[in-house]
Order: structure tokens, then sequence, then C-alpha cells
């Protein structure tokens, strides 16, 4: 019960949480700084968080 607790919140973080924060961080950074470099990095920033959202939930491997 533990080990499918613990596989089913990892889960729930690499397809949830982690895409939400990131995009939060993206726009918090765009608040603040503003400047060619780190527009640059937001944008591939933006195309990773892209991939992971895009990619199909089931293949998305339990790494127990």
């Amino acid at each position: 019960l533990l080990a499918s607790t613990a596989a089913s919140l990892k889960y729930f973080f690499l397809c949830v949480l982690t895409p939400l924060y990131a995009t939060g961080g993206v726009i918090q950074g765009l608040r603040s700084d503003r400047s060619v470099g780190a527009l640059i990095i937001y944008a591939l920033l933006l195309v990773a968080i892209i991939s992971i959202v895009a990619r199909p939930l089931q293949q998305i491997p339990a790494c127990f």
C-alpha cells in the first residue's frame, strides 16, 4: 500500500505540479527581468514545460 501511494504521488508530482511550478517561476521571472538573455532562457524553459505536458501520461515511467 505504501509503495503504490508513493508511486501515485510521484506520478502526480511529475505530471501536474512540476509544470505548474515551472510556469509560475517563468511568470515571476518575467516580472523582474526582461533582458534579452533572460527572455531566451524563459523561452527555452517554456519549450521544456510544453514537452513535459505534451508527453503522453502513459509514457512516463514509474521509477521505484
